[in-house]
């Protein structure tokens, strides 16, 4: 996780618009572009579902942007939701039916 400075310099940086808010579009560019991902450390962060994710539970305040004070949490959960979907992007290349069904707990597939 970048420090303070850096993570300020990096939000200035997507925010290209200069409104001390990030958009939705304006981090999946930085996404696309790699800047998050080499401020991270991760080579790729460019799935979807997973930024999708990780901007909603860091949007707190629910208005549909990312304030600086929430830049931070959407860091964390960037890498978070990234390392979900590979941990699951593994298991739907290496897992059969068969196999997932039976690393199931008997009780969850009960009826009653």
């Amino acid at each position: 996780m970048p420090d303070t400075k850096a993570r300020r310099a990096l939000f200035n940086r997507i925010d290209v618009n200069g409104n001390g808010r990030l958009s939705l579009a304006e981090i999946d560019k930085a996404v696309v572009e790699g800047l998050i991902g080499r401020a991270l450390g991760a080579p790729d962060f460019n799935h979807k579902p997973a930024l999708m994710r990780a901007y909603k539970a860091a949007d707190t305040n629910s208005d549909s942007f990312i304030e600086r004070t929430e830049f931070a949490k959407l860091l964390w959960f960037i890498t978070y939701f990234n390392n979900l979907w590979g941990k699951f992007s593994q298991i739907d290349r290496t897992m059969t039916v068969g196999s997932a069904l039976r690393s199931l707990p008997t009780a969850a597939l009960s009826s009653d």
